[in-house]
């Protein structure tokens, strides 16, 4: 695989005023997104740990893919604007459908290995 570089026609303060959020697949963790990460540092991300995989599993959780769509849903509105939605695996099939029920919270979609 070839290097890369991104270039962007953006400024900075414009690129840290936007946020990306990073969610993984199952059984993952945020650790799969270290190496993005270390990528993006001039960037705003946050890394969505899902519930039971990487994070605490509340007692009053479901676990269905529609509870993991409601707690991804009400975790982008916590960040007040539309999002960049970068997922994997089963990340993405949560992505997908946080798309179609909420396009308002999204400025863009982007994923990988995933339905």
């Amino acid at each position: 695989m070839r290097n890369h570089r991104l270039h962007f026609a953006q400024t900075s303060a414009m690129i840290r005023s936007m946020t990306a959020l990073l969610v993984h697949g199952v059984p993952d963790t945020t650790s799969l997104w270290a190496p993005m990460s270390a990528l993006l540092q001039d960037f705003e991300i946050e890394l969505a740990a899902l519930p039971g995989f990487g994070c605490d599993l509340p007692s009053d959780f479901g676990g269905s893919k529609d509870d993991y769509v409601q707690w991804l849903i009400e975790r982008i509105e916590t960040i007040g604007a539309p999002v960049d939605l970068v997922a994997h695996d089963w990340g993405a099939l949560l992505a997908q459908r946080v798309a179609q029920l909420r396009p308002d919270l999204l400025r863009s979609l982007a994923f990988g290995s995933g339905p």
